[in-house]
C-alpha cells in the first residue's frame, strides 16, 4: 500500500525528470528548402537571395547548407536582418510575414501559414506541409508540379 510520503516522492520525481517534446528539425528543414527551391521558378537573374525574418531558428544550418551555393544556376546569398527588400525567398517562424511582393517565395513552418497566404509551409521534420499555388501565381512563380505532388496535406489552388 502506498502512503502519501510515497506518493510524493513519485511525484517528485516524475516531475525531476525532463519530458521529451521533439522540436521542428531546422537542418533537415534547411536541406528540403534547397530541394524545393530546384523546383521553383522565378523571374530575374543575379544572385538569390534568402532573407530570415525574425528569429533565426536554423543556427548555423542554413549557412551550411545554403550559403554560396548554385541553385537554378544562381548563387545564394544569406541574410538575416530582419528585411525583405531585394528578397528572393522570405522565411520565418511567424506566419504575419506574408509578403505580396513579386517573385518572393515565401516559407513558413508556422501552422496554417500556406491557409493564410503564405507559400510553402513546412512540417517540423522539414517535410513540405502544404503549397499554397494561388499565391505562388500571384507572386509571379511557377512551381513545378513534382514539388507540387510533394505536400504532405495539401495544395491550395
Amino acid at each position: 500500500m502506498i502512503g502519501k510520503v510515497d506518493t510524493l516522492l513519485l511525484v517528485l520525481l516524475t516531475l525531476a525528470y525532463p519530458v521529451y517534446c521533439p522540436a521542428a528539425d531546422y537542418a533537415a528543414q534547411a536541406k528540403n528548402l534547397s530541394r524545393a527551391v530546384e523546383y521553383v521558378t522565378w523571374g530575374g537573374d543575379g544572385e538569390l537571395l534568402f532573407c530570415v525574418v525574425g528569429r533565426n531558428p536554423f543556427g548555423e544550418a542554413l549557412n551550411k547548407t545554403l550559403a554560396g551555393k548554385k541553385l537554378r544556376g544562381r548563387t545564394v546569398q544569406l541574410r538575416y536582418d530582419g528585411g525583405t527588400g531585394g528578397c528572393d525567398l522570405v522565411y520565418s517562424t511567424a506566419k504575419n510575414i506574408i509578403t505580396k511582393a513579386k517573385n518572393v517565395l515565401t516559407v513558413s513552418d508556422a501552422d496554417g501559414f500556406a491557409e493564410e497566404g503564405g507559400i510553402i509551409q513546412l512540417m517540423g521534420n522539414g517535410d513540405i506541409h502544404s503549397i499554397n499555388e494561388k499565391a505562388a501565381k500571384a507572386a509571379g512563380l511557377k512551381i513545378s508540379a513534382d514539388l507540387l505532388e510533394t505536400a504532405k496535406k495539401k495544395v491550395i489552388r
